[in-house]
């Protein structure tokens, strides 16, 4: 649980590195962590191939632009993802197009 840890882009980049080997870790919360549109986007990335996270929140991010982009990341992920039953994404502007990613 890293909820409230100002960690960061950079820290979120890492965080993402080491998912892409770690195996165990079935619950990540890292909701007001100042993660970005890009450590976001890494995570959503990795999270393609990792099966052991089951429940994510990633709510509050620090997002730089007003677009959907990481909420479409999250719903591209979610195609073939299979173990994630949890998904928070709170304060991501979700809009009726993201909604509608996340919904197919």
């Amino acid at each position: 649980n890293l909820k409230g840890n100002k960690i960061g882009r950079d820290g979120g980049i890492m965080l993402s590195a080491t998912l892409q080997i770690n195996s165990s870790l079935s619950d990540l919360n890292i909701a007001d962590t100042d993660q970005t549109n890009e450590s976001l986007i890494a995570l959503s990335t990795v999270l393609h191939d990792n099966a052991s996270i089951k429940k994510l929140d990633a709510s509050n991010p620090l997002l730089q632009s007003e677009g959907e982009e990481t909420t479409c990341h999250f719903a591209n992920m979610l195609r073939t993802n299979y173990s994630l039953s949890e998904l928070h994404l709170c304060k991501h502007g979700i809009m009726d197009f993201g909604a509608s990613r996340l919904a197919d």
